[in-house]
């Protein structure tokens, strides 16, 4: 279990997540303001008492929580932890490879605070945003989105995000019509006649915009004056005044867009009104559900990201140490923990699990045995999975919680998502055209297959000009030639059946198995 912490600028908010879904929340009225006014060590204190009573409201104990995730003015100058800002342009990895891991005095959990994103010009940061950029992403991610299209994340300060087809964020603007909604609202001669909460009168909402874009928002805003004297209710001044404001926002967004679609999130009554302002033919309206899960979600995948990335150093060191990848082929749930703990007994730390090319199993089926795998021996040994050549899979290895992705063929945009998802990539190929094209879109290593199709002087001449490739060799390896490969010039090998064998497993003849895995062991470790 981790908890999600949303710092605003007034407000903090508490998610308890297991599992990838909110359990629990808890709300507490302060934030980076409060930090500014009374010092580091009573948000600090302020921050505890919530997550203990978060703690104390879901009968669980310190201890059973992994890290606290913290959003928005958490890591800002008066939260608890300053991070910089990251430049544009930026996406899902570049937040997580950001992402700083840090212990908070009084506090025992500790925190991996997410970083804001600045945009620069001239070498000045002419805008900044803190939060937004983790919602854009948890929105880009529920909603697949897979063309350029604009968010709009309208709040205290409205955020105008151009998004890529790849998910990046490229550009965004910020406006104070958040603020000055509720400067208007509260501090000044409208208050009591107008209010943020209200019934929305289309009609009015439209007329506000439309009497703003010809006579400017100051008149618009004491027209509403005189709408009172008028006896005009509370809802039709409230809705003029709404869409006077925000109709300036939306010939921004309009001319940002540029005919793109536009999805618009934040709370309902403004999501409501920036659709109705931008037309049904441009806007897509978030539902409820979408627009309030988005920060949680963006998070829980940032956070994912940066356990993937930590782990990425640690795999590529222990293929090169161990140099051993078993290959699991028609894995069932009913034996596999206990064959792979003989494995592992045997000597092996890493282990590929296949997705099913004959249709007897489902995708989903061989990622729940990953899962099942990396909860059962995930701090034992490193499980991958293997024949990954559609998305679909990637991102069903990910979630199954896969550390790396191997490939029988060069897919350069499987390639460039494992890495976007900071899992390890080896890919196969077979020519030096293949294997330098896998390096370019950020190969780990490359698997060579099949491997008992080469000679030694193949490999020499392949390592020559890319003597900068780390192969790997896969088919046809058995105990007796796992060290001739290594001979080769492959810095590992990848063992299917050879290894991994079906009938002693259907046996239940584990000792066997286990005595099968020192074999490959000690023979790629020999001198």
């Amino acid at each position: 279990m981790y908890i999600v912490m949303d710092m605003g600028t007034t407000n903090t908010e508490l998610f308890l997540c297991r599992d990838g879904k909110v359990v629990e929340r808890v709300k507490g009225s302060f934030g980076a303001s409060f930090g500014k006014k009374n010092g580091h060590g009573a948000l600090c204190d302020s921050a505890k008492a919530l997550i203990d009573s978060l703690i104390s409201k879901c009968g669980i104990g310190e201890s059973d929580i992994e890290k606290i995730v913290a959003v928005g003015m958490a890591g800002s100058e008066f939260g608890l932890f300053e991070l910089p800002h990251i430049a544009l342009p930026t996406d899902l990895l570049a937040l997580a490879e950001n992402a700083r891991f840090e212990k908070i005095d009084g506090i025992n959990i500790p925190f991996l605070f997410i970083p804001g994103v600045k945009k620069m010009k001239e070498n000045e940061a002419v805008d900044v945003m803190r939060g937004e950029e983790t919602e854009a992403i948890g929105l880009v991610s529920s909603l697949s989105m897979s063309e350029a299209c604009v968010l709009v994340l309208p709040g205290t300060h409205n955020k105008i995000m151009s998004i890529s087809d790849e998910g990046e964020i490229l550009d965004f603007h910020t406006t104070f019509s958040g603020e000055l909604l509720d400067s208007i609202v509260t501090n000044t001669i409208l208050a009591g006649q107008v209010s943020h909460k209200f019934e929305i009168a289309d009609s009015e909402v439209l007329k506000g915009a439309s009497y703003a874009k010809e006579n400017g928002l100051n008149a618009a805003l004491f027209h509403i004056r005189v709408m009172a004297k008028n006896k005009i209710g509370i809802d039709e001044l409230s809705s003029f005044l709404y869409g006077a404001v925000i109709g300036e926002d939306v010939d921004l967004i309009k001319r940002i867009a540029q005919g793109k679609k536009i999805y618009v999130g934040g709370r309902r009554t403004l999501r409501y009104i920036y659709s109705l302002l931008l037309g049904e033919e441009n806007a897509v309206f978030l539902s409820d559900e979408e627009a309030s899960d988005a920060m949680v979600n963006g998070s829980m995948l940032i956070k994912r990201i940066y356990n993937a990335c930590t782990k990425r150093k640690a795999i590529i060191e222990a293929v090169e140490k161990e140099k051993i990848i078993a290959i699991v082929r028609g894995a069932e749930k009913e034996s596999c923990v206990e064959a792979m703990k003989a494995i592992y007994e045997g000597g092996i730390r890493l282990a590929e699990i296949t997705f099913d090319r004959s249709g007897k199993k489902t995708p989903q089926e061989t990622a729940d045995i990953v899962r099942m795998l990396v909860e059962a021996l995930g701090d034992k040994m490193y499980i991958g999975v293997g024949t990954v050549t559609r998305k679909e899979e990637l991102i069903a290895a990910f979630e199954a919680g896969a550390s790396y992705i191997i490939s029988p063929n060069c897919d350069t945009e499987i390639i460039s998502l494992t890495r976007k998802l900071g899992l390890v990539s080896i890919p196969a190929a077979y020519t030096a055209t293949e294997i330098a094209a896998a390096m370019n879109s950020g190969a780990d290593f490359v698997k060579l297959f099949p491997a008992n199709q080469v000679s030694a002087d193949y490999v020499k001449a392949i390592c020559a000009p890319l003597s900068d490739a780390k192969l790997l060799a896969v088919g046809g390896v058995n105990a007796d030639n796992a060290k001739d490969f290594l001979n080769m010039g492959f810095c590992g090998i990848g063992v299917g059946s050879n290894l991994y064998n079906n009938k002693l497993i259907k046996e239940k003849n584990f000792d066997a198995l286990r005595e099968l895995a020192r074999k490959y062991s000690e023979a790629v470790k020999s001198e």
